[in-house]
């Protein structure tokens, strides 16, 4: 067995760190576009612009709110057409 001296960095050390890094990155993206995530599942009609002004100005965070009232709140149904099957009864 390989005596290893004090305050001396191995490769686990570095890939742990790696790792939690960019467990940390990927938190963080997820976080900072969360407006856009809601945005796509509920396939709203401005789901891009949403985007943009998410990737732009989501930083601010009044940025950031804006987009997550604009992706959770109502969806004009006028411009934002569903296909139904029209066998149900």
């Amino acid at each position: 067995m390989q005596h290893i001296p004090p305050n001396t960095t191995t490769n686990a050390d570095v890939m742990a760190f790696l790792g939690f890094g960019f467990f940390l990155v990927c938190i963080g993206l997820t976080i900072y576009l969360f407006p856009t995530i809601i945005a796509m599942f509920r396939g709203h009609p401005k789901k891009g612009m949403i985007f943009l002004v998410n990737a732009v100005a989501g930083a601010s965070g009044i940025g950031w709110m804006v987009c997550l009232f604009w992706a959770a709140g109502a969806i004009d149904e006028q411009h934002h057409h569903h296909y139904h099957d029209d066998d149900e009864d």
